[in-house]
């Protein structure tokens, strides 16, 4: 399977942030929000706003690829679980920890989706749920490249269509290669293994 850059989501991993494609204008305010996060803790909040911003660029894949991707209600992330059945569950630890983390994610959005912004970001979570939703694909449908783009190498988060449907695991049947003479990512089968109509494709970061 390939998959071109054009189609990918990407940021670097380390400040300055860059964006490959560069889909956002210089000037807009997805850029402000992404450039206050932390650099060591928040890179996916950092996707999530590029996830969010990408819905809203005409043309833009990703706009026909999100009706590929699971709903809320379909989501099992327990970053979109009521508040109750958090504190329900048998491990404190986990529920302690999932509700920090959805506490997190809403402070993010109420910080910078406040009643003044523009139409223009106010329209792209006009409510909490839908960046809590945002944030649950990219903690479960993303992963870490190393890109060699022209005399550079980036280390990115990427989220890229088909491939972030692939199931993470140890023992692993495929690899993802950046091939970056034509700008390309490629999941490749390892070797030694046979993939076999209706198996599943693993790969291990």
């Amino acid at each position: 399977m390939e998959i071109p850059l054009e189609l990918m989501l990407t940021i670097t991993k380390n400040h300055p942030w860059m964006f490959f494609p560069d889909i956002i204008p210089l000037g807009h305010p997805i850029f402000d929000i992404i450039e206050s996060t932390n650099p060591e803790t928040d890179w996916d909040l950092r996707l999530a706003c590029l996830l969010l911003y990408a819905f809203d660029v005409e043309n833009n894949f990703w706009q026909l690829y999100g009706d590929f991707l699971p709903s809320g209600d379909e989501c099992t992330s327990l970053l979109l679980a009521p508040k109750e059945d958090l504190m329900e569950l048998e491990d404190e630890d986990l529920s302690s920890e999932m509700l920090k983390r959805q506490q997190r994610a809403v402070d993010f959005w109420q910080k910078h989706w406040h009643k003044a912004i523009p139409l223009k970001l106010k329209r792209l979570a006009p409510d909490h749920e839908r960046f809590l939703w945002a944030l649950s694909i990219v903690q479960s449908r993303s992963f870490n490249l190393n890109m060699r783009m022209g005399a550079f190498i980036q280390d990115a988060n990427v989220l890229a269509p088909y491939a972030d449907m692939l199931n993470h695991s140890p023992d692993a049947n495929c690899f993802l290669h950046w091939r970056f003479k034509d700008r390309m990512l490629e999941v490749m089968i390892k070797t030694g293994h046979a993939i076999k109509k209706g198996d599943e494709v693993l790969f291990k970061e």
